[in-house]
């Protein structure tokens, strides 16, 4: 095992109810942040990077993630790309106030998928 300093979190495990579903979802919001290449898709899991997916047997996860995007157009790519795929706007494209010059976009998961 190869220990990344610097790296808080070395991954993130959702489950979910509708496996389907949340690979739609991410395909197309991987897509809108030029990530799909590297998306592995399972009979039962996918994964991207330090996110891996598989269907709940039990519990599914309630996780907030933010995706980091190039610049404001592709921010813009994104929302547009997540809505079409099933997620419910949490607050357009915009400046947030969490830090200077943070710009984001805010979409939430239905509870079929997740």
């Amino acid at each position: 095992m190869q220990f990344h300093l610097g790296r808080l979190i070395d991954h993130v495990h959702l489950r979910v109810s509708d496996l389907e579903a949340s690979k739609r979802f991410y395909r197309a919001v991987l897509e809108s942040l030029a990530l799909s290449a590297t998306l592995v898709e399972g009979a039962d899991y996918f994964y991207v990077d330090e996110l891996f997916v598989d269907k709940a047997s039990g519990a599914v996860s309630h996780v907030h993630l933010a995706f980091q995007a190039r610049d404001r157009a592709t921010v813009h790519k994104f929302h547009v790309a997540a809505l079409a795929a099933g997620g419910h706007d949490n607050g357009g494209p915009g400046e947030r106030d969490y830090h200077p010059g943070y710009y984001a976009a805010c979409i939430g998961s239905r509870r079929e998928q997740h």
